[in-house]
């Protein structure tokens, strides 16, 4: 089921998240306009450093330029306990090995998964400027 952006006529508060990563789609960014042209679109990233700085100079890249409010760097982001690690917290020690397998064969096939839509819908993504997905490992 899809609804039309139009559905959301108003005064719309908008969260965007690593909103620059996707910033040279063309429906993306529409549908970000439209939702938020009569409302507030609040847009964050704790990467938008790195992304700044190894970016070209072009006008999208000052326009985020000049919005940052607030510099809050992966590096302390990730430092004050916000970044992806996780903790099963209500696993049983007895099962803790089952289970461990368990989900990593869960994890494996969702990314497998996710990677095989991406490669076969790939030109009807091309317009949202997806990146192709990532598997990230702890250590």
């Amino acid at each position: 089921m899809s609804v039309p952006v139009d559905a959301f006529d108003g005064r719309n508060l908008v969260f965007v998240d690593e909103g620059h990563k996707g910033s040279g789609g063309e429906a993306w960014r529409k549908y970000r306009d439209t939702l938020g042209a009569t409302g507030f679109t609040f847009e964050y990233s704790a990467t938008f450093g790195q992304a700044l700085s190894a970016a070209r100079n072009d006008p999208l890249t000052a326009e985020y330029g000049k919005c940052i409010v607030f510099d809050y760097s992966y590096r302390y982001f990730y430092g004050d306990g916000y970044g992806k690690d996780f903790r099963i917290l209500n696993l049983k020690d007895e099962t803790h090995a089952d289970t461990t397998d368990v989900l990593l064969l869960g994890n494996l096939l969702s990314f497998y998964e996710q990677v095989r839509l991406y490669e076969e819908h790939f030109e009807f993504l091309r317009p949202y400027n997806l990146e192709k997905p990532l598997l990230g490992v702890c250590g």
